[in-house]
């Protein structure tokens, strides 16, 4: 099945340097956004995003009823389920079962579900890193950020990272909009870009679905889901255990799914 969101490619604005070159001299510290109103809200008409061609090994998928999600994940054991435990979060292992059911908007639905797991945040394999057992983890729960807000991430045994969001306001009407929307993660004396997207709406906000350390190095990995087309979205996995030189994390799956 094809990727509706494989076309996407990581290409900065002309003028977001300038939101850049600011947050590198600011290091560790914050700065205001430029802005021309004190409201912001969003949609999206394409997003792009710091990353490289995702590596073949790493599987990522979500559980529930979609449609037309891709890739398919593969049927069968060697899973890991990101599941709520009391307390906290906790990796394990689980089968994988894919399900094609009748749907009486679109025809069909697909299902995915892990055995021994009701509602986990995301399916994952194909690491050494990936072992069963209690997960560090510092949010869970879709959060979109304002331009001008910063989430941040201290894990237990690990340093302290942000992700800020920068972008322009326009005003427009009915609502007013922004452009050049970016969210850059900064720690460890590093700064970057994760998502870059040229203008959006709050009808499809990109949000942080999950922040914690799943590949557990000690540094933070991220889910987010951003906007695609019109009609689809597209959750991306960022582990920092794939991270370059220069790099905090690097995009390691996607998940796509559409609408009915």
């Amino acid at each position: 099945m094809e990727d509706p969101c494989e076309h996407l490619e990581y290409e900065p604005s002309p003028d977001s340097s300038t939101t850049v070159t600011a947050i590198l001299q600011q290091s560790m510290g914050w700065m205001r956004v430029k802005t021309g109103s004190l409201l912001i809200t969003l949609i999206a008409t394409g997003s792009t995003f710091a990353a490289s061609p995702p590596p073949q090994g790493i599987q990522f998928s979500l559980a529930g009823d979609f449609f037309s999600p891709a890739p398919l994940p593969e049927v069968g054991n060697g899973w890991f389920a990101l599941s709520p435990s009391d307390g906290g979060f906790d990796l394990l292992s689980t089968r994988v079962e894919v399900k094609r059911l009748p749907h009486d908007c679109s025809g069909t639905i697909i299902r995915i579900a892990a055995a021994g797991t009701s509602k986990p945040v995301l399916l994952v394999r194909g690491s050494p890193r990936f072992k069963p057992g209690p997960l560090d983890t510092v949010l869970h729960g879709h959060r979109f950020l304002n331009p001008g807000e910063r989430l941040s991430f201290k894990l237990k045994w690990g340093d302290s990272f942000y992700l800020g969001a920068y972008g322009t306001v326009k005003p427009a009407r009915g609502s007013p909009q922004y452009t050049d929307y970016q969210l850059i993660l900064t720690g460890r004396s590093k700064s970057q870009v994760v998502v870059d997207i040229p203008m959006v709406d709050l009808d499809a906000a990109p949000t942080v679905v999950w922040a914690g350390d799943l590949d557990r190095d000690d540094t933070v990995d991220l889910l987010m889901k951003l906007p695609c087309t019109d009609e689809s979205v597209e959750y991306v996995l960022f582990l920092s255990s794939l991270a370059a030189n220069g790099e905090l994390v690097r995009k390691a799956a996607t998940f796509s799914t559409g609408g009915c």
